[in-house]
């Protein structure tokens, strides 16, 4: 209420910095808790311990600084350079085609393939159910591809 010493609650804090293209953890949540990253504008980042996404997971009990640890707590997580990526590949002239992952997920997110257009497709990482096993140890497989919710026609 009024300007008092409020220390004694800095063991539940957690941190995040501004790297381009938005905000990382810098340190971690507490165990059984998330780190809400937000964008404050003028290249800062602020953090605030929140529940997680997906309770009861290894990313909730046991946070960390990284990408996953991050998505569950559902916030600014755009500082991150983890990445995938996915190639075009044809199924003949007239058989069309569509995009393959190139370059797997990192561990705990799945990769989206996009149709860039002239034969060309991207990759980009992004949320998925920790407790599916595609998730927590992503492959450059054609479930893998699905589970990223893009264009998988490249199989």
């Amino acid at each position: 209420e009024g300007g008092g010493d409020c220390g004694g609650y800095a063991e539940n804090q957690c941190g995040c910095n501004y790297h381009s293209g938005g905000c990382t953890i810098d340190q971690a949540a507490p165990p059984n808790t998330a780190c809400h990253c937000n964008y404050e504008g003028g290249w800062r980042c602020s953090g605030y311990v929140t529940s997680c996404k997906n309770g009861g997971s290894k990313l909730c009990t046991t946070p960390e600084a990284n990408l996953p640890s991050c998505y569950q707590g559902n916030g600014d997580c755009g500082g991150y350079d983890d990445s995938c990526d996915c190639d075009y590949h044809s199924h003949g002239v007239f058989s069309g085609g569509g995009c393959k992952i190139s370059r797997k997920a990192p561990d705990y997110t799945a990769c989206h393939c996009y149709y860039k257009g002239g034969w060309s497709c991207g990759g980009s990482v992004r949320y998925c159910d920790p407790f599916n096993s595609l998730c927590s140890s992503p492959t450059d497989s054609k479930d893998s591809c699905n589970l990223g919710e893009g264009d998988c026609g490249g199989y």
